[in-house]
């Protein structure tokens, strides 16, 4: 199991008869999560349970994670957070694996092949300008390259149970962006 939490917050504040602010912050987040059950292993038991886990944390500041503010006769502010994740969530049964939960009817057991990728990620930018000429713009990305949750089952491997056999491979998360922007004046 693995997860990666990660934060980052900048603030900028700049005034004057000409006045800009401008921000800039990109993250980029790799993992590569991989449970592996080698070739020829043969594995008996009363329970097989591999749950293989990635998690990316992003959670809310007390403030923005950007912040301008610019203020005078000609201002601006602008902001970019690019965020990018990459993430490989793999459980492998190799070539001529054999897995064999022993159980009973009655009792079965449990037999599961799970791989899981988390994402919690909040960001949040705020932009503040004032003047005579005033002007504010900001982008703000949220993406992955990579989302890959999966379970690979070998050349001849073979899986046996008397009660079920529960292979998952899913993806699940909350993605949260915010931008605010607000300038004023007599041409903003």
């Amino acid at each position: 199991n693995h997860t990666a939490t990660f934060i980052s917050q900048i603030k900028s504040i700049a005034g004057g008869a000409l006045a800009g602010s401008g921000d800039e912050v990109d993250q980029i987040i790799v993992s590569s999560v991989e449970a592996n059950i080698d070739n020829n292993a043969v594995v008996k038991a009363k329970n097989i349970q591999v749950d293989v886990n990635n998690t990316a944390e992003k959670e809310w500041l007390s403030e923005q994670n950007i912040k301008g503010t610019t203020g005078g006769l000609a201002s601006a502010a602008g902001a970019d957070s690019k965020i990018t994740l990459d993430f490989i969530t793999v459980v492998n049964v190799r070539d001529n694996a054999e897995l064999e939960v022993q159980g009973t009817y009655a009792n079965p057991g449990d037999f599961e092949l799970k791989a899981l990728n988390t994402f919690n990620v909040k960001d949040k930018i705020t932009l503040l300008t004032g003047g005579a000429l005033s002007g504010a713009g900001a982008d703000l990305t949220i993406e992955t390259t990579n989302n890959l949750a999966q379970v690979q089952i070998g050349n001849n491997a073979e899986l046996k149970s008397v009660g079920d056999i529960n292979i998952s491979a899913r993806g699940s998360g909350t993605v949260i962006g915010k931008v605010n922007t607000e300038t004023y004046g007599a041409a903003t």
